[in-house]
């Protein structure tokens, strides 16, 4: 579920729990349901900051790349450019048009 539909649902069930005419059954099924959707909630938020560390963080090292992100991958050694190879010299290094 996406942070937005959970948000929306559990401000639902908030305002539900809040007009005091649940059943009080049905107000610790809210309260349980609740419970779910703000860890899910706080699952995403956590997410998202750690995403958001992870590009200032390579931004300040000049290394900015974006990728998906995976909360639980560990995080990717600093890749080394490939040296760059001159062409060789050819025997005669005079300028030839033809």
């Amino acid at each position: 579920m996406k942070f937005e539909q959970a948000f929306g649902e559990l401000e639902a069930l908030i305002g539900q729990m809040e007009s005091d005419e649940l059943p009080l059954d049905e107000m610790v099924q809210a309260y349980e349901r609740g419970t779910r959707l703000w860890n899910q909630c706080k699952l995403r938020l956590d997410e998202a900051r750690l995403k958001v560390e992870a590009i200032t963080k390579a931004s300040e090292e000049g290394e900015l790349e974006t990728d998906a992100f995976d909360a639980a991958a560990p995080t990717p050694a600093a890749k080394s450019p490939k040296p760059v190879q001159k062409p060789k010299p050819s025997e005669d290094d005079e300028i030839k048009l033809f």
